[in-house]
């Protein structure tokens, strides 16, 4: 079928059977019951290997299919977004795609309060109430080649990326959980430095000694960390947020600590500004 020729009304639903330490595997019958007893038409896939995901999403598309619902985390949200972004033939505002929260840490399902209760889930899926999502793209270089990669969440950069090089390892070997990725949490904390950034916004530039750099549309990252305490991820502009710790083993977790956050509004300007941020 040529993509746009037909289209169907009907849910693909992707399963990554390795997300929150196998759960989308060992739930996946109670979260198949769930989505009957909505009344929601749909059919199921399982992953195989990761990145699958964009490889079935963008077949699904060339069929006809425009909904689609990710029972997974964050990376496998992730996935579905590039699915979507780096093809051509649909246009991104014709595809919908929802989640059921699955993963480890499931950051961009907090910022909007998805339940972790799957059946509530399905029900705000059932109610039908979307947005235009804010999506953001990074460009990086990998032995002097260019890449990208789009993300709807956050793009953390010093802490974060260190934690998240572990925590991917674990991914794909499918031994983590939420206590393995605290665990790393907390040995990279113990060990990391900040890292030298230059900054450039607005044509300024400017260089720091950062421990985390958020760069994000929602608010969450980390497992539960609120590091863009004011993104709205449809109001068409990136939060930043640069932090400096002095913490106990906990205290990043759980707790007060103070972050500059400077955002940028949509006329381009910068603002900075010193608060107390609760993590809880």
């Amino acid at each position: 079928m040529e993509a746009g020729s037909e289209t169907t009304t009907e849910w693909q639903v992707l399963v990554n059977p390795m997300s929150g330490n196998h759960k989308g595997r060992d739930d996946w019958g109670k979260i198949s019951l769930l989505l009957d007893q909505c009344g929601i038409t749909f059919r199921h896939h399982f992953t195989e290997y990761p990145r699958h995901a964009i490889k079935l999403i963008q077949e699904f598309l060339g069929q006809g299919s425009r909904k689609f619902i990710i029972a997974g985390g964050d990376g496998f949200l992730n996935e579905a977004v590039n699915a979507i972004f780096t093809q051509t033939a649909v246009e991104s505002k014709l595809v919908t795609l929802a989640m059921i929260p699955v993963g480890t840490g499931n950051d961009w399902a907090r910022t909007f309060d998805i339940p972790f209760d799957y059946e509530a889930a399905i029900k705000i899926i059932k109610n039908g109430k979307t947005l235009r999502h804010d999506i953001g793209r990074v460009f990086y270089h990998v032995i002097g080649e260019e890449k990208s990669w789009y993300f709807i969440n956050v793009c953390g950069m010093g802490f974060d990326a260190e934690v998240n090089k572990k925590v991917t390892a674990d991914r794909e070997s499918g031994h983590l959980g939420s206590m393995k990725y605290r665990y790393h949490i907390f040995t990279t904390l113990l060990g990391y430095t900040p890292t030298n950034m230059t900054l450039v916004i607005d044509g300024k530039e400017t260089s720091h000694e950062v421990f985390s750099l958020a760069i994000g549309i929602a608010q969450y990252n980390g497992g539960g960390m609120k590091q863009l305490p004011f993104a709205v991820p449809d109001d068409g502009v990136f939060d930043s947020t640069e932090e400096s710790f002095t913490v106990t083993a906990t205290g990043l977790l759980v707790g007060k600590h103070k972050v500059e956050v400077q955002v940028i509004d949509k006329a381009g300007n910068a603002a900075s500004e010193t608060t107390e941020v609760k993590v809880s």
